[in-house]
């Protein structure tokens, strides 16, 4: 203690001689600058005696006095800036939309519309344990002693058959790509020989990490990338899109941005959203053209400030397939010397085979200059099995953001290279071997059908269903459309079989075509047109009650509807 208040008393002594040097060095200033001004005629007289009062008062001051004043004044200066700052962005993020929910919130509350959304939520329960789990599965009892491995892998044969009724009716939008059991038996081959690795112990399982360093390499190839471009393997698309974000939000704090904003389309992945949930990052969402459906530039080049850290576009975007305008975003990105990340997790790998098979699309790559990352997913047009996805950067400065490394870690320097810490090899083994098995001709020849059947089906409904409207003009891997009583098209597809995306604001149907599906665009078509001229002769039925409980939560705000569908969350994990 009492080296502190010596401590204390030596700091004091150093301020207050500092305060009296400081006052004698404005004394003589003022004094010379005192001296040349009343020397000045147009300067009236009595300014120089009210200086004069003013300086006879603050001399009744001591030094450390004024000094601890103005450090005072200082200090509420800054307070009041930040308050007036945290106020003025608080009125800017103040829209309509959120005034709007707000007093639907109000309302929701009332007892009547609080029951109303409990019994809701009392049919969900009821309703969807009966559509996620099958009475068909038979659960394998965890008995103290051994069981015959046989007899537990035939029961697990046993329920894998119960999904492949669904699974292989070449029926599904984009949940499964690869319907080729050739495929499937070479990624289970070679992930047999790596299920036990752990790409964390890079010294034991060396192997491994060079199979993933070529898988990068194939898609830095593939995606047109320079010298130094870079990448690394994650377990998916919100992996890689998380990884991005980390790595752009961490550069950001580093080079002194306090409040980091990601710049989306609002047709943005939902996991760009769970980025800045989680990073605690603010998300400037941007509108679309209603026409093209592409991100509106002009308000992304407003919407850019000092606090951005990263503009996004999609290519394509999930919602309606349709691809952002990348070269102009790119040049936006040059301009104001912001990162630029394009999100290719849904077709990635279909439109890098475009070239090659001669269809004409607009730049999205490396080759543009402003783009310095890119997230693909190997487990969708890549046919690897689930779970690997490429997140690759143009330099590798922005790459080195994305680590995690932790040197002083009591069991030695923790060193990651995404969020995952234990990471197996034999997804990554799958990949590689499915991607050079199959070759660069193999994709390309899927990437002509797939492009045949979107073109083939978007004409058809623009001809045949004219009240539904196309969004935007789709030519990468789906279509998506609008229209009156779109929930009993929906509902229509369903009972044939079909499963589609119910896509909202604005509510919609979308369908990506995959190399498990794109033999069946002649009969997705027939369907379509069947229910839509049923529509028209006003022959319409009781939905389903699976229809109506994703219908309901279209309307409802975030909070409300976040708040309703956590049964659903509920229901896939009990």
């Amino acid at each position: 203690m009492e080296y502190l208040k010596k401590s204390f008393l030596i700091i004091f002594r150093i301020f207050k001689r500092l305060s009296r040097k400081g006052l004698n060095l404005i004394e003589n200033t003022h004094d010379l600058m005192y001296k040349n001004l009343s020397n000045l005629d147009f300067i009236p007289k009595k300014y120089f005696t009210r200086l004069n009062d003013l300086e006879l008062n603050l001399k009744t001051y001591s030094p450390f006095t004024l000094m601890t004043y103005a450090i005072i004044l200082l200090i509420i200066f800054q307070l009041t800036k930040k308050v007036i700052r945290k106020s003025y962005n608080f009125i800017q993020n103040i829209s309509l939309k959120k005034i709007k929910d707000f007093f639907i919130i109000l309302i929701l509350k009332l007892p009547k519309y609080q029951n109303e959304i409990l019994k809701a939520k009392q049919e969900m329960k009821i309703i969807l344990p009966k559509i996620f789990k099958n009475n068909s599965y038979k659960k394998i009892e965890f008995h103290d002693n051994k069981q015959d491995e046989y007899s537990v892998l035939q029961k697990l044969s046993q329920m894998s058959r119960v999904d492949d009724k669904i699974i292989n009716s070449g029926k599904l939008t984009g949940a499964v790509y690869c319907g080729d059991n050739k495929i499937q038996n070479i990624a289970g081959d070679a992930a047999k020989l790596y299920v036990y690795s752990n790409l964390l112990h890079a010294d034991m399982y060396c192997s491994a990490r060079f199979i993933e360093s070529q898988v990068i390499k194939i898609g830095l190839d593939l995606f047109n990338g320079k010298e130094d471009s870079c990448g690394m393997t994650t377990s998916g698309g919100t992996m890689s899109i998380l990884a991005a974000m980390y790595a752009y939000i961490k550069r950001g704090r580093n080079n002194g941005i306090e409040n980091p904003e990601i710049i989306v389309p609002i047709t943005a992945h939902a996991a760009f959203f769970k980025a800045a949930e989680i990073f605690r990052a603010k998300l400037i969402t941007i509108p679309i053209d209603p026409i093209t459906c592409q991100v509106n530039l002009s308000k992304v080049k407003s919407a850019i400030s000092k606090n951005t850290v990263c503009i996004v576009g999609s290519c394509p975007n999930f919602p309606h397939t349709i691809a952002d305008d990348i070269e102009k975003l790119s040049d936006l990105a040059l301009k104001y010397k912001v990162p630029l990340h394009v999100d290719c997790c849904l077709g990635g790998f279909l439109i890098v085979f475009y070239n090659k098979a001669n269809i004409k699309i607009p730049k999205y790559d490396f080759t543009l200059p402003g783009v310095t990352s890119i997230s693909a997913d190997l487990h969708k047009y890549g046919l690897c099995p689930k779970g690997i996805s490429l997140l690759l950067f143009s330099k590798r400065e922005y790459r080195r953001f994305a680590y995690f490394i932790y040197p002083h870690f009591m069991g030695g320097t923790y060193i990651t290279t995404s969020f995952d810490g234990s990471r197996t090899g034999c997804l990554i083994a799958s990949a590689y071997a499915v991607l050079t098995s199959l070759g660069k001709n193999y994709y390309t020849n899927i990437a002509k059908r797939i492009h045949e059947a979107v073109v083939k089906t978007r004409d058809f409904i623009k001809k045949q269903c004219p009240k539904l409207k196309i969004f935007g003009e789709p030519f990468i891997c789906g279509v998506a459309f609008k229209g009156d009583k779109i929930e009993y098209i929906y509902d229509y597809l369903q009972k044939k079989g079909w499963h589609t995306n119910y896509i909202m604001n604005p509510v919609g149907i979308s369908f990506v075509f995959t190399s498990a599906n794109m033999e069946n665009d002649k009969e997705l078509m027939k369907d379509i047109k069947e229910v839509y001229d049923k529509i028209e002769k006003n022959e319409l039925w009781d939905l389903a009650t699976s229809t109506k409980l994703y219908g309901m939560t279209v309307p409802l705000p975030e909070s409300v509807a976040s708040n309703t569908l956590d049964v659903y969350a509920d229901a896939l994990l009990d």
